[in-house]
């Protein structure tokens, strides 16, 4: 005799809203200036504004992923290593996400951050007897050339290594002294982050936008110029990001 047996679902749809929010830059000068190009072209402009905005929203995006993940509400993701960049904590939590079956798809940070990473990266040791006095040190080729010939360190371990260019602006810190008036630091120099396969995505809705006109309020008149991008960020897989807090 034949039965009839239950089935399952063996496929489903994910679906996500995402809100949407809006970066707005906007500069003007004198239509004289524009002229004579003491400032510029008006596409120069346009573009010093699209690069500002997207400068801003590298900036958001890594300060929100430095910023959640803490001790208290991602223990098993956040490490504070009250000092620079080192070989081990890097491969634990490099581990940690290999354990759980995820890929390392990068190790992300600024060039203060990763520095100590181009150095470690250049030799590997190995303890022969399990002493560290008798521990030997060897060359890993690639790194070692790289690193000579570049400064820079692009693969450890097989995984991508992703340099952030800092981004400044012209506004000095809230904290600024005689002797340290440097321009305001937008990225963290202080924080490395260990990158899953898909723990989420960065959405942008269109393209950059511009409005324009020309004031003739004054003489002689302004050249007014505005640029907006709307993006959105979300992130579902939470175990999919590891961030080591440095202290330099």
């Amino acid at each position: 005799m034949g039965s009839k047996h239950l089935t399952d679902q063996t496929s489903f749809v994910d679906k996500y809203t995402f809100v949407f929010d809006r970066l707005v830059a906007g500069t003007s000068h004198s239509l004289w200036e524009i002229q004579s190009g003491e400032v510029g072209s008006v596409q120069q402009m346009r573009t010093d504004l699209r690069a500002d905005i997207f400068d801003t929203l590298v900036s958001k995006v890594f300060n929100l992923l430095t910023t959640t993940w803490n001790e208290s509400d991602t223990p098993n993701n956040y490490e504070d290593l009250a000092g620079p960049l080192t070989q081990v904590p890097l491969d634990s939590a490099i581990e940690s996400m290999l354990d759980n079956g995820q890929n390392v798809r990068a190790i992300m940070g600024t060039r203060k951050a990763l520095r100590p990473l181009y150095t470690f990266a250049q030799f590997r040791e190995f303890e022969l007897n399990g002493a560290n006095t008798d521990a030997a040190a060897f060359v890993v080729d690639a790194a070692f050339s790289e690193f000579t010939n570049s400064r820079t360190v692009r693969r450890y371990t097989g995984i991508p290594v992703i340099e952030i260019p800092q981004v400044t602006r012209n506004l000095l810190p809230a904290n600024a002294f005689s002797g340290n008036l440097r321009a305001d630091r937008l990225i963290p120099d202080d924080k490395v982050l260990i990158i899953a396969d898909n723990p989420g995505v960065i959405a942008l809705y269109g393209a950059t936008e511009f409005q324009d006109y020309t004031d003739p309020s004054t003489q002689p008149p302004n050249y007014v110029l505005h640029a907006w991008q709307a993006y959105g960020f979300m992130v579902d897989d939470p175990e999919g990001i590891s961030v080591l807090k440095l202290t330099h």
